[in-house]
């Protein structure tokens, strides 16, 4: 449960450093906005292999996403 709530809390803060909408990442990534949303807000499971689409659209790699160094 605390790597998912940090895995959120990361790709939430890539976000605002992005500038971009939630609704952009989701669309980018293959999501709706609204499965998006409910990965966001911790009622979807965020699957490993989810991870590489979100980083792609957010233009970062996916240790980004898992808080490690690049």
């Amino acid at each position: 449960m605390e790597a998912r709530s940090t895995i959120i809390a990361n790709i939430k803060k890539l976000l605002q450093i992005s500038g971009m909408k939630q609704k952009a990442i989701a669309e980018r990534s293959g999501f709706s906005q609204q499965e998006f949303s409910n990965m966001m807000n911790g009622r979807k499971e965020i699957k490993a292999e989810y991870i590489p689409a979100i980083a792609k659209a957010l233009g970062v790699t996916p240790n980004e996403i898992y808080g490690k160094a690049s």
